[in-house]
């Protein structure tokens, strides 16, 4: 009897232990705070932006008022950034589903030693009709905007770095369609991270990966500070309902991993996705997903070809 309740007892020990482990390698990073250097990402910095960026807290879908509101501010920031930016003014159709727009994506870049491929970090600044959009994606579009301030002033860098904020993702991956097929500088892009959220917290998690994924993981794992992620999770988003602009990504033969958020899903309806409500944690996780995979480069030379990947 005695033994089986010290069994019982190890057990309940051991189960708390590996509790507290699993959620300790969850958690995204500490914060820091907006006062930290300039050299330094600061997910509080890039939350305060987001109050900004998304003021008034309304929704802007594509093609509305609000929308080219959001876009301007965005343009803004790349301004007092001095980074240079074009937009991609076109229209554009839906590759799985019965929807078209006319789309508006700004592509900023930040020069390079060499100009033969990019280095493309993405995120879409729409929001559905009744969603503020804080967390899907306004998360992953300041974090972009705090990394090209670090970036801006690191430059040049040996490739190329594209910052690309992707209009109507939530009609259909509109913008990405446009911009994949339409554009002249994706034929140029080696390799995509995509930044998207579903909640507002939780760690930014590995979602899927296109290319040498071996090779992609390998690298990731070992440059980031913090890297999350679960081979599980492509197959259960394989049977959901949602998508990201990263499949236009794989689509196009692109290598590149997606990096998402999931955590107080009940905070993803339309009515919660407000600018409060996203953690400043999440989006410095996801600005240290985007460093770890931006040190891992150069990658082995791949080179694309039908859909196929040969060394």
């Amino acid at each position: 009897m005695l033994a089986s309740r010290n069994i019982a007892l190890l057990t309940v020990v051991i189960s708390l232990l590996l509790y507290f482990i699993n959620y300790y390698t969850l958690q995204p990073p500490s914060v820091v705070p907006a006062s930290a250097a300039e050299t330094e990402f600061s997910g509080q910095r890039a939350h305060q932006l987001l109050s900004k960026l998304l003021a008034g807290n309304k929704p802007h879908p594509v093609g509305s008022a609000h929308n080219k509101v959001v876009k301007q501010r965005i343009m803004q920031r790349l301004d007092e950034l001095a980074i240079d930016y074009s937009e991609q003014r076109t229209w554009a159709c839906a590759e799985r589903a019965n929807s078209c727009a006319f789309v508006e994506n700004i592509i900023a870049t930040i020069e390079g030693q060499q100009d033969d491929s990019y280095i493309t970090l993405m995120a879409h600044y729409d929001s559905t009709p009744m969603a503020i959009g804080a967390g899907d994606d306004g998360a992953g579009v300041v974090a972009l905007l705090e990394s090209a301030r670090i970036m801006k002033a690191q430059a040049p860098f040996k490739h190329p770095i594209m910052l690309l904020f992707t209009d109507a993702e939530e009609m259909g991956l509109l913008g990405a369609e446009g911009f994949f097929q339409q554009h002249p500088l994706a034929k140029k892009i080696a390799f995509v991270l995509d930044f998207e959220g579903s909640g507002t917290s939780g760690p930014s998690l590995v979602l899927r990966t296109h290319g040498p994924n071996e090779t992609l993981m390998d690298l990731f794992a070992a440059n980031a500070s913090r890297p999350v992620g679960f081979s599980m999770n492509t197959e259960i988003f394989k049977r959901m309902p949602n998508d990201t602009d990263f499949s236009v990504v794989q689509r196009a033969g692109i290598a590149g991993i997606d990096f998402a958020f999931a955590g107080e899903r009940n905070h993803y309806p339309p009515h919660n996705d407000m600018v409060e409500n996203p953690k400043v944690g999440v989006i410095r996780h996801h600005g240290n997903n985007m460093w770890g995979s931006l040190r891992a480069w150069p990658m082995p030379t791949y080179k694309r070809w039908e859909g196929l990947w040969f060394m």
